[in-house]
């Protein structure tokens, strides 16, 4: 089984919420005038052109905006290895804060003898 994509139009989309302000004859009339074009000897291959220049000026846009999206990730990810190394420095301190606290706690208090226990 083989699939293939064809830069050709098979339909028309006449969309109902770009038309709200319409009435039902305009609608109408719309599509009779459309009608009438797609039957016009050449027509489908002016139809096909527009679609092929639509889908380029499309295809240029997303990679325009591509390219913008890879600079943002680029540029998100350094501030994230930023963020990461801030981090690794401020859980190091917190270490060291840690130990310190630790020592502190295995300081005897003035007046206490070490051999012999608190004084309170």
């Amino acid at each position: 089984l083989r699939f293939a994509t064809l830069p050709r139009a098979t339909s028309l989309h006449f969309a109902a919420a770009l038309r709200t302000d319409w009435s039902g004859e305009e609608r109408v009339l719309e599509l009779r005038n459309w009608a009438a074009r797609i039957r016009e000897p050449g027509f489908c291959g002016k139809l096909d052109g527009l679609m092929l220049v639509d889908l380029a000026r499309k295809r240029a846009e997303a990679g325009f905006a591509e390219s913008e999206m890879e600079s943002l990730v680029a540029n998100l990810r350094r501030e994230l290895a930023s963020v990461r190394s801030d981090m690794a420095d401020l859980e190091a301190e917190l270490a060291a804060a840690c130990r310190r606290i630790a020592d502190l706690d295995l300081l005897p208090l003035p007046g206490d003898d070490p051999l012999r226990g608190s004084s309170s």
